[in-house]
C-alpha cells in the first residue's frame, strides 16, 4: 500500500494511476509503476546498461545482501524494508522471500525492466527520497547500496535517505559502496 507524500492518505490503485483517497492528486503509471515524482534527474537518467552489465550488478548486489547485510542486520519476518535505488529489484524479491516486506525505488528507465520482469506496482515505484509514499515510521530498514556515488547532491541526498521521516524506532541504515 501506497500513501500520498503530500497528505500521507491512503491511495487508491487505479487503472493507470494511483488517486489519493483525501486530496485527490493522482500519480500516474509509467510501464505499470507508479511515479511519485517526474524531476528531470528521476526521469531523463538512463546508464543504457547491457543485459551482461545488468547481470553482473545483479549477482554482486544479491552476494552483498546475502552473505553481508543479511547475517548482520538480523532481519527478521515482517521486517519493513525500503531499498533506495533498488537497479531490477533482485533485492526486494530475496527480501520478500525471507518474510520481509520490501520496496524497492529507482529511476524511471528502471521501469523496463520490472515490467519485463513481471514485478508488483505495489512493491516497485519511481521517486526521489523527498517524496517516498509511506507515513512516518513505516521503515524498519533503508538499504542504499551502491547509490551514493551517482548522487550529485550528496548532502540533500544522504539526509533525505538516512534522517527521512519513514524512519521507526530501532531503525537502521545499510549502505555499500565498493570500487
Amino acid at each position: 500500500m501506497y500513501w500520498c507524500p503530500s497528505c500521507l492518505a491512503e491511495l487508491v490503485a487505479l487503472p493507470e494511476a494511483f488517486r489519493c483517497s483525501k486530496c485527490s492528486q493522482e500519480f500516474p503509471l509509467k510501464n505499470g509503476f507508479c511515479v511519485f515524482e517526474d524531476s528531470e534527474l528521476v526521469s531523463s537518467l538512463d546508464y543504457g546498461l547491457s543485459q551482461e552489465k545488468l547481470d553482473i550488478e545483479r549477482e554482486a548486489l544479491l552476494s552483498r545482501l546475502r552473505f553481508y547485510l543479511i547475517p548482520r542486520l538480523g532481519l527478521r519476518c515482517g521486517t519493513r524494508v525500503l531499498s533506495v535505488g533498488c537497479g531490477a529489484g533482485s533485492d526486494i524479491e530475496e527480501l520478500n522471500l525471507l518474510g520481509s516486506e520490501a520496496y524497492g525505488m529507482d529511476f524511471l528507465y528502471r521501469t523496463r525492466e520490472w515490467k519485463a520482469r513481471g514485478l508488483s506496482k505495489h512493491r516497485f515505484f519511481v521517486s526521489s527520497t523527498a517524496r517516498l509514499p509511506f507515513p512516518r515510521g513505516h521503515f524498519d530498514l533503508i538499504l542504499c547500496m551502491g547509490v551514493i556515488e551517482h548522487v550529485s547532491e550528496f548532502q540533500s541526498s544522504a539526509e533525505g535517505i538516512c534522517c527521512t521521516r519513514q524512519r521507526a524506532p530501532g531503525f537502521s541504515t545499510g549502505t555499500t559502496r565498493f570500487a
